[in-house]
């Protein structure tokens, strides 16, 4: 939905002449926008609260890394998920966690 204003906003800013019609157009694909990543962050924050396994904490790291980068925001969230609520993993398991963790911290 907001995506298909923003297309037909951009398409009426390309026909406008007038200075006026253009500033108007421009301030309505920039709310759009921000509703959007209103909507993304939302979103993320959803899938943060909802990521409590291991893999899930793991899938939802790449997504992070794909869409913003390597940033120092995503490397916090990281340490902060692992160390204010590591997911539970089988005592057996638990040099298979040192191992990921040690690989993510190589790839920084």
């Amino acid at each position: 939905r907001t995506v298909s204003k923003i297309l037909e906003e951009i398409e009426q800013w390309r026909e406008n002449s007038r200075t006026e019609k253009t500033l108007t157009s421009l301030t309505s694909i920039e709310t759009f926008l921000e509703e959007i990543n209103e909507m993304h962050l939302a979103i993320l924050r959803e899938e943060e609260d909802a990521a409590t396994e291991f893999p899930s904490l793991l899938k939802l790291l790449s997504k992070k890394i794909t869409i913003s980068g390597n940033s120092p925001l995503t490397r916090q969230w990281w340490y902060d998920v692992m160390t204010s609520r590591p997911p539970p993993l089988p005592k057996n398991s638990e040099k298979i966690r040192e191992s990921i963790l040690d690989r993510v911290e190589e790839g920084w």
